[in-house]
């Protein structure tokens, strides 16, 4: 009756170790899901940023481009120059200038936003792919455990058949 104890233990045991390291596979696959949504939550939060930070730079850009141009337009005017000519065309060229700027700025913190969304994007996929993995974890715990068993039966009953060890009438 040893034998057929240590069989049925050693069988159970194996089995529980089968879904403990399914359960623990599906905890870290869980804990890497949720850093990665973290991760994509931060990432979504600069590119919002990173899209107002332009903003308020292109305003301020436009802001500091439109003194420059009064200050052009004035000196222009106390030197007797008309607003024609030439000095229109090098205020237009100094404003259109100006402008390139505050869009270029506009433009980059867009680009920023982009890769910071793209991030996101990746980060998210991750999430789902831990969280797969944590599923295929615990399938794959649940089938190690029934092999176990399985195992376990197949060894009792070759040892009950070889009569090593007394039936149990499961013929």
């Amino acid at each position: 009756m040893c034998m057929h104890a240590a069989l049925i233990a050693g069988t159970a045991l194996s089995a529980l170790g089968s879904i403990q390291q399914g359960l623990a596979s599906a905890q870290a696959a869980s804990a890497q899901a949720k850093a990665a949504e973290y991760n994509a939550t931060v990432a979504d939060m600069n590119a919002r940023a990173a899209r107002q930070a332009a903003g308020a730079d292109s305003d301020r850009i436009r802001a500091q481009n439109e003194r420059a141009l009064s200050s052009m337009r004035a000196a222009a005017a106390a030197g007797g120059s008309t607003m024609s000519g030439s000095t229109l065309g090098l205020i237009g060229d100094a404003a259109m200038q100006m402008e390139y700027d505050a869009l270029l700025r506009r433009y980059q913190g867009e680009v920023e936003a982009t890769a910071q969304t793209n991030r996101a994007g990746l980060d998210r996929h991750q999430a789902d792919v831990a969280r797969a993995a944590g599923t295929q974890a615990l399938i794959g715990g649940g089938i190690g455990a029934g092999a176990d068993i399985l195992s376990g039966y197949t060894k009792y009953k070759h040892y009950s058949d070889a009569g090593v060890i007394p039936g149990l009438g499961l013929r």
